[in-house]
């Protein structure tokens, strides 16, 4: 939706012969829209397009931004209701005492972003090796089913992984495995999880790259709501004593990764 709305933006920008700057605009009011409208989150959206777009917080743009923003989302009211894509409420409170930990996850989410990043690039240049279409989407299919085949939640938007996650139901959210048998034992679960942080840059790059389609906004937020989600396991489960809130750090896992992805 962004990098439609971004497009049919440029467009206008060109049929009527603006300049970079204002065309810029057009585009940061077009994904201010494309956010507001899909995540019912207007505010966030023009923090979202003044941060990736640079533009510079003035009149002159946050009005448009605003207006666009706001259009956008009263649009998504109208036509969808009360419906949201993350629908859930906060039950843990955030705690002074699990700072250091919070910082920890933002050092684990910084070079998350650069795998995710270095992983992004590495597989387009290795598709650039095959000289026909159908043999890039041949290796891509194998790869990415044998992808599916071990870890499920990899496939599709994210949407119900991560709601799952923030709500705590993390059998749900990996479906059905090949490891059922063993997610009684919750270090196969956390495993199972890093792996979705690991996978999912890969599934996702390989799909572009075999000719498929798709975003890179939420499977930023599925990778950091895995990892948020593991590194809060492994606090609650390595025999120290501490107990952290995971819906918490699922939470600032997605924040985390994608302000390191997007550098926003």
């Amino acid at each position: 939706a962004i990098a439609s709305g971004s497009a049919i933006s440029s467009n206008l920008g060109r049929l009527f012969h603006v300049n970079q700057q204002t065309r810029t605009l057009l585009i940061g009011c077009a994904a201010a829209g494309a956010i507001s409208s899909i995540f019912k989150s207007p505010i966030a959206a023009i923090i979202f397009a003044v941060e990736v777009f640079s533009l510079d917080l003035t009149f002159a743009s946050l009005l448009p931004l605003l207006i666009a923003s706001v259009s956008s989302v009263l649009t998504s009211y109208f036509f969808l209701g009360d419906d949201l894509l993350f629908n859930f409420n906060f039950s843990d409170k955030f705690q002074i005492k699990d700072t250091l930990f919070y910082v920890v996850l933002g050092i684990g989410t910084g070079f998350a972003s650069i795998y995710f990043t270095k992983m992004y690039f590495f597989i387009l240049q290795f598709f650039e090796r095959f000289k026909t279409k159908l043999l890039k989407l041949i290796v891509g299919g194998l790869a990415i089913g044998g992808m599916l085949f071990l870890i499920p939640p990899l496939y599709g938007e994210g949407f119900g992984f991560i709601n799952n996650l923030m709500l705590g139901n993390d059998i749900e959210a990996l479906g059905n495995t090949p490891f059922d048998e063993h997610l009684d034992n919750i270090w196969i679960v956390i495993g199972l999880l890093f792996g979705i942080t690991i996978f999912k840059a890969i599934a996702m790059t390989t799909t572009f790259a075999a000719g498929g389609t798709g975003g890179i906004i939420i499977p930023t937020l599925v990778m950091g709501s895995a990892l948020g989600n593991v590194v809060a396991k492994v606090i609650n489960n390595c025999g120290l004593g501490f107990t952290v809130s995971e819906a918490n750090f699922t939470l600032i896992g997605m924040a985390g990764l994608i302000a390191g992805v997007l550098h926003a």
